[in-house]
């Protein structure tokens, strides 16, 4: 019994450590996608006998509150009432992407795959977003689900497609200097899907409908146009061009040392 019970200590210490070693080979890290939004970023909707266009930098009735609506064949003429369909203007949260930092040693360029993403930042379904509800919004997102309802006048519902190998982040001397993004993204509302896609490509993040299907008998065409730039992101020179300031620095050290000499 009493060989027993150590060879019963040693497997849980082997397990413990297993344990250990797994959680020290991968460590994921989150990473911010907040973004500064371009203000001309827009939504349109097109159908025979309803043009409407909301922009989240163009004032509707002298607020900037408001996103429209504008009549796109009208001289972007105010039209309807007003809607808030981005409630933090320019300041989008978007939500965050994961990697492996382990995979990182932070020198030259380096490469790793996108393990995550939430992008519960750029929109939340609000309970409130039934199209009929006066109460106003109980969430927050970049796009909001309680405006989107109040125009389409139903539930309105975003989703995102998973991520692939082609996802990755690049980090240069161990700062990040690139994202490469691409995933589907499907608006939908009536039963009606209208498709697009949600990316990052170096520093731009875009978020793009542009699509056509039929609903309630007619062609009803979805345009959404958001783009921005992602604030974790800033430039970075190449590794070549670290070595090559490194160089001119130390030449220009040595230029003065020398002026010194002979002076």
């Amino acid at each position: 019994m009493f060989k027993n019970h150590g060879n019963s200590r040693v497997l849980l210490s082997l397990v413990f450590a297993s344990q250990i070693a797994v959680h020290m080979v991968r460590a994921d890290t989150t990473v911010s996608l907040a973004s500064s939004m371009a203000p001309t970023s827009h939504l349109y909707d097109e159908h025979p006998f309803l043009f409407a266009y909301y922009e989240v930098g163009r004032p509707w009735n002298g607020s900037q509150v408001e996103d429209g609506a504008f009549d796109a064949t009208n001289g972007f003429a105010e039209t309807g009432g007003g809607i808030d369909i981005w409630p933090r203007e320019t300041a989008f949260q978007v939500g965050s992407f994961f990697y492996d930092e382990t995979s990182i040693v932070g020198s030259g360029i380096e490469t790793t795959m996108i393990t995550g993403l939430d992008t519960s930042g750029f929109w939340t379904h609000d309970p409130n977003g039934d199209g009929i509800n006066p109460a106003g919004p109980s969430v927050e997102s970049d796009l909001s689900d309680y405006g989107l309802s109040q125009y389409f006048n139903t539930d309105v519902l975003i989703t995102f497609g998973g991520l692939d190998a082609n996802d990755t982040v690049t980090f240069t001397d161990g700062v990040l200097s690139s994202i490469d993004l691409n995933v589907l993204t499907t608006m939908s509302f009536y039963g009606v899907d209208y498709d697009g896609t949600f990316g990052v490509s170096g520093n731009q993040l875009s978020y793009q409908i542009d699509d056509t299907q039929q609903i309630f008998g007619f062609d009803g065409r979805i345009v959404v146009n958001m783009t921005g730039t992602v604030n974790a992101i800033s430039a970075v020179p190449e590794p070549s061009s670290l070595a090559f300031l490194g160089f001119v620095g130390f030449g220009y050290v040595g230029t003065r040392r020398r002026a010194r000499a002979h002076g």
